[in-house]
């Protein structure tokens, strides 16, 4: 980002969308790929925010985390000594979205990202706004004991509350004559809550979140079929890609894609209609919560109603579509078709009749069918969201209005000077070979001033390493000219000891932003199960990027295909911290090489349990 330095009376303001944090699982057949520790956005987030902070001065700088932050959803483990009740339906497939549960469910997700956690802490504490928008995956922030459960991790010892200085909002966030910010859910009918500011229904007494079909598809469906990732549309296929997605993944394996579908449905399909039943019979008076809203934004209650006019009704009103996302029409029409060719068998026609009908009369009804059911899909708030941005535009002085939800980054002129801007997403998108989708780690950074405002979208990969395993004698050549910096002029460790004579049985890896090497490391295989880590070296100005946490991802994969089930490495004592944050143990006494102290480490490549 430009620098941007605080001459007259400005503000600035980041805001990132749809993080999909959630609990780390890491696997080694790519099943629930999307929860890898290799997909961790921790380092690049807490990079941006350092690079924002750095730019202005403490206190007029606003972080606005504009929804799906959390994914709550996507969290299926269960405590092993619960202090509440937990069905067994709840063991099978996750916790239910009660407050309790909820607050649990995100200490899980905080214990897995400190990074982030202390990012969002030192920002907080330096005197500067954090703004917390719920999505419709986070939409646990609207429970009292989750929030202050994320209020107490950002709270560091000794230092005032930060109570003051971080703001919840339940619907969107405006800046008379600056910005109006919103996720966006409530413009798609898959994720669009009936009443947004009073979500919840009673449940054998207990407040619980009355939850969307998208929110109920990724507890009850995803999760079980876990070589989709819910965060893209890999999973939006035809009857042909489905047989091939399959024969990739479950068909020599003991997973099941058809049963996990099949319960799937039906489960997801039951809460969506006893949610629907027990709304319609005791719908909530949100009048309270309506003037809450006036209050806190400063819209009055009748333009409030005119943007509430604009959301979509939940799929939930509509069942054949319900129907047809979850495949039941088609399911349905394959064996009333079989049924039909079995009986047409069975009758005394000729025989060619009972070959025709089926193989020219079905496909063609079945085309007619496919054309006639054509309606709203996943991709219908894509290409509609811009037009909702531009009667908000209408109805409040603003110069930007911001969305996230779509996962889609675009930035979009509007009537009268507004922009419109939907901030992409951060959660893993990856091709078929594993390797992150660049384009997203998406953030918009403005500033207003007396003299007008400026706008900065961007993508924060551009500006994060990427790690190639190095093949040419030029890479190599690059790796020694780091270590050499490093090890030799900043570190004082002779050459001698630096160049071992290792090299050449050693796998290199470099790290490069852009097309500027900034650091290395390499691994050896020293025994059957074992692979160790060494001369893992990050160029000064480069270090708190991530480099060092992508180098070693990067040796941890490999280690893991070369069949190693531990990573050793000897770790210089003031980085010691940074390894063990990465999961690895220390393990016997300090020890003295090339005149500094070091400690053995290691971590297990052995796949960290569900």
């Amino acid at each position: 980002m430009n620098a941007v330095h605080n001459t007259d009376n400005t503000n600035r303001y980041l805001v990132v969308s749809d993080l999909h944090l959630t609990d780390i699982e890491d696997h080694a057949d790519g099943w629930k790929a999307y929860k890898s520790s290799r997909y961790m956005i921790d380092d690049a987030f807490a990079a941006l925010l350092r690079n924002f902070a750095q730019q202005g001065e403490n206190g007029d700088l606003t972080l606005v985390l504009n929804g799906d932050i959390f994914d709550f959803d996507l969290v299926t483990a269960v405590p092993e000594r619960p202090e509440w009740p937990v069905s067994r339906a709840e063991r099978r497939r996750g916790l239910c979205a009660t407050g309790d549960k909820s607050a649990w469910k995100l200490r899980q997700i905080l214990q897995d990202h400190p990074v982030f956690v202390q990012a969002l802490s030192d920002f907080v504490g330096q005197g500067n706004r954090l703004v917390y928008i719920m999505g419709n995956h986070d939409r646990e922030m609207h429970f009292p004991q989750v929030r202050d459960t994320f209020l107490l991790s950002l709270q560091q010892d000794g230092k005032k509350s930060i109570q003051d200085r971080v703001r919840f909002e339940p619907w969107f966030f405006y800046e008379p004559g600056r910005l109006y910010v919103e996720h966006g859910q409530q413009y798609d009918y898959y994720s669009t809550f009936k009443y947004l500011l009073c979500p919840t229904i009673k449940c054998r007494h207990q407040d619980v979140l009355s939850l969307p079909m998208g929110n109920l598809s990724n507890r009850y469906l995803m999760t079980r079929m876990g070589f989709f990732n819910p965060h893209a549309t890999d999973f939006i296929l035809n009857a042909f890609q489905y047989f091939t997605h399959w024969w990739r993944h479950y068909a020599f394996s003991r997973r099941s894609l058809l049963m996990n579908w099949f319960f799937g449905s039906l489960v997801t399909m039951r809460k969506l209609w006893k949610y629907r039943y027990k709304m319609q019979r005791h719908p909530p008076d949100c009048t309270a919560a309506l003037q809450k809203q006036v209050e806190r934004s400063g819209v009055d209650e009748d333009t409030l109603k005119r943007i509430a006019a604009m959301e979509k009704r939940p799929i939930t009103d509509m069942f054949f579509r319900v129907m047809r996302e979850l495949w039941i029409d088609r399911v349905l029409i394959a064996l009333f078709l079989t049924g039909v060719t079995v009986a047409l068998a069975l009758v005394p026609i000729p025989l060619w009749i009972k070959l025709m009908v089926p193989l020219s009369a079905f496909p063609l009804l079945y085309f007619i069918y496919e054309k006639a059911v054509q309606g709203v899909d996943v991709f219908t708030v894509d290409q509609e969201i811009p037009k909702y941005a531009g009667r908000i535009a209408r109805l409040l002085p603003v110069r930007l209005v911001v969305f996230g939800h779509t996962h889609k980054p675009r930035i979009l002129p509007l009537d009268n000077g507004v922009t419109f801007v939907d901030t992409g997403t951060w959660a893993p998108i990856y091709d078929r070979s594993g390797n992150h989708v660049r384009g997203y780690h998406n953030y918009l950074a403005v500033s207003f001033s007396d003299s007008g405002h400026t706008v900065d979208f961007g993508c924060w990969d551009t500006r994060q390493p990427r790690v190639i395993k190095v093949k040419q004698s030029e890479d190599i050549q690059a790796c020694q000219v780091i270590r050499r910096q490093v090890f030799i002029r900043e570190q004082a460790v002779k050459p001698e000891e630096e160049v071992d004579g290792l090299d050449v049985e050693a796998t290199h890896f470099l790290a490069m932003v852009g097309n500027t090497p900034v650091g290395t490391a390499r691994v050896r295989r020293v025994n059957r199960d074992t692979c160790k880590a060494e001369r893992v070296a990050v160029l000064r100005h480069m270090r708190g990027l991530g480099v060092g946490r992508a180098l070693m991802q990067a040796i941890e994969d490999h280690a893991r295909t070369s069949g190693c089930t531990q990573v050793l490495l000897h770790a210089q004592i003031r980085v010691r911290e940074f390894y063990e944050k990465l999961g690895y143990e220390p393990f016997g006494d300090v020890f003295l090489d090339a005149r500094i102290e070091h400690v053995a480490m290691k971590k297990s490549m052995v796949n960290r349990p569900s």
